[in-house]
């Protein structure tokens, strides 16, 4: 079975979503690597499409920044996902 375009990742589209996000919450290149606990030569790779995003990665900032995997990953769906409140 082939896949679809769109059941593909683009590293690229998700290595800005990634620096979209280092930039919606005011962090430094610095701080960033810190909380995801690696060296801006690796954000960097990522970053640039040159790597995959680490699910670690995903599962870490989603938790803390209430973030949607399918934004992250696909860029579909809401940037973030709601709170139980709003539900």
């Amino acid at each position: 079975m082939r896949r679809k375009p769109s059941d593909y990742i683009s590293l690229t589209e998700v290595g800005d979503r990634l620096e979209g996000v280092r930039l919606i919450f005011g962090l430094e290149v610095t701080e960033i690597c810190e909380f995801l606990n690696t060296s801006e030569y690796f954000f960097t790779k990522v970053k640039r499409g040159r790597k995959l995003i680490p699910y670690e990665w995903v599962i870490k900032l989603c938790d803390t920044y209430g973030l949607n995997q399918n934004w992250l990953y696909q860029g579909q769906g809401e940037i973030f996902n709601k709170r139980r409140s709003d539900v």
